[in-house]
């Protein structure tokens, strides 16, 4: 009745409709009720709307095998479309199985100008569900292949800080600190460079989770040390 009283023209509305349909029968239906609700869904609304939008219903009630079964129709009407893939990594690594058979068709289907944002949104999210183990993976694939990347770097970097913010550790610190002298070295302009100082600065201030004070304030002039010898050797200011 409601759909009956929108106007085709109300895509935003009809929408919203058919998601809440997906959500009641996930919640009170049943396997054919929810395939039925899908299906006409599909049909008369955007179909990768929809299917993504199942999938973070299945994901919301924690059903591995709904997410596994989104994504797969999401790659198989999608193939070309990131989002598509980088919801099958998530359902596969939800599943602790096929991740790196994921991420071997995903390069294969995906363009080219799509590889980076589909390898970073991977990281980020297997960095995100405490895999960090897979996450380092990736973005060190990332920086290996991309090494100019600063974006790329920097997501590397505010994973492993957000680490440290839950749990901090002279290890995790370490970590942190490592990947931002391996950016110190890379060619950057001016303008770049002080984001990374900035950046770095930040960390040492307010994430490193370091308590003796003494050696927090002792990390931050480090830094600061730093920063204005690499502008005394890089520029002529």
């Amino acid at each position: 009745r409601a759909l009956a009283s929108v106007p085709l023209e109300e895509t935003s509305e009809r929408f919203n409709l058919f998601v809440a349909r997906l959500n009641l029968e996930k919640q009170h239906g049943d396997a054919a009720s929810m395939k039925a609700a899908v299906t006409e869904a599909c049909a008369r609304s955007d179909e990768k709307r929809i299917l993504v939008a199942l999938f973070a219903i299945e994901q919301k009630h924690g059903d591995v095998e709904g997410m596994s079964a989104a994504s797969a129709r999401l790659v198989k009407r999608f193939g070309a479309s990131c989002k598509a893939w980088v919801k099958t990594y998530m359902a596969a690594l939800s599943a602790s199985k096929g991740t790196d058979d994921v991420l071997a068709r995903a390069m294969t289907r995906l363009p080219t100008r799509k590889h980076v944002k589909f390898l970073s949104a991977c990281a980020a999210h297997a960095c995100g569900e405490d895999e960090m183990e897979a996450g380092r993976g990736l973005y060190e694939k990332l920086v290996a292949t991309y090494p100019k990347r600063l974006d790329v770097w920097l997501r590397y970097a505010d994973a492993e800080e957000k680490l440290c913010v839950h749990e901090p550790s002279d290890e995790h610190r370490r970590r942190v600190r490592a990947l931002y002298a391996r950016i110190e070295t890379m060619p950057l302009p001016v303008k770049k460079m002080k984001t990374v100082f900035q950046n770095e600065l930040k960390f040492e201030t307010s994430k490193s989770g370091e308590k003796n004070e003494s050696r927090r304030n002792a990390r931050c002039e480090d830094v600061k040390k730093r920063a204005m010898a690499w502008v005394d050797e890089n520029t002529n200011e």
